[in-house]
């Protein structure tokens, strides 16, 4: 049953993290102290890493524009890859990746110009031996 209950608060969460205590109380039947002992145990176990929020026009409103794939000379010393693509707002999320290159970007609807200086800031990176740009046309799901 404890895990049922969990489960309950995490699918509300999941559908809204700015769901109040009083709210989950009231959908998983529970009082509202203990929800907030159940949710603080959620967090201290690790199956609640963080709050978040959706930005209309960068996540929900095609917000993806490009899909950067970028080849490393030596994926050890990428930190100070790591550290200017996580400076770069355009830049929505970086993924370590398997094959042929180490890394995909997805960065945000911009302008051609707009993308062409943020190519340019990665490629004057010496770890950085290629990329290759995807421009994303629409989203299935």
């Amino acid at each position: 049953m404890s895990n049922e209950i969990d489960e309950s608060i995490l699918t509300e969460l999941r559908r809204d993290s700015r769901a109040t205590v009083a709210h989950l109380s009231e959908t998983v039947g529970r009082s509202r102290t203990a929800v907030r002992a159940r949710i603080a145990r959620l967090e201290n176990q690790g199956k609640i890493l963080r709050y978040t929020i959706e930005e209309p026009d960068r996540a929900r409103e095609g917000g993806v524009g490009a899909i950067v794939m970028v080849g490393v000379t030596d994926y050890r010393q990428s930190a100070q890859l790591i550290s200017l693509l996580h400076s770069i707002p355009e830049v929505l999320s970086c993924f370590g990746v398997a094959g042929e290159y180490d890394f995909a970007l997805l960065v945000a609807r911009i302008d051609n110009a707009s993308l062409q200086r943020i190519l340019e800031r990665i490629l004057k990176l010496e770890i950085v031996s290629k990329t290759t740009t995807s421009l994303a046309l629409y989203q299935e799901f």
